[in-house]
């Protein structure tokens, strides 16, 4: 009976939390992506990769199909802000 219960409330729970709607999260976006296969020919980038050998050491999860390219939508985040020049 106690088992039947928790089993219970954590379904519930679990049912409640889906149907709450879950955000999708924003992921770095970095100047590698991973393109792989995702069956009948629809192909996916995973652009997370702050380099090519990080990327790199994904393919194999893909498959043989997988390659890294650049990312064409990376824009850096600049260090300091441009200064604002003072025309007198």
């Amino acid at each position: 009976m106690r088992l039947m219960l928790s089993t219970i409330v954590a379904i519930t729970a679990a049912v409640f939390m889906v149907c709450l709607g879950t955000m999708p999260s924003k992921a770095y976006d970095g100047p590698w992506c991973l393109r792989g296969e995702r069956g009948g020919g629809a192909t996916v980038d995973d652009c997370q990769y702050a380099s090519f050998e990080a990327c790199r050491n994904f393919i194999y999860l893909w498959g043989p199909t997988s390659m890294c390219i650049p990312n064409v939508n990376f824009r850096p985040n600049p260090a300091y802000p441009p200064r604002k020049r003072k025309f007198r």
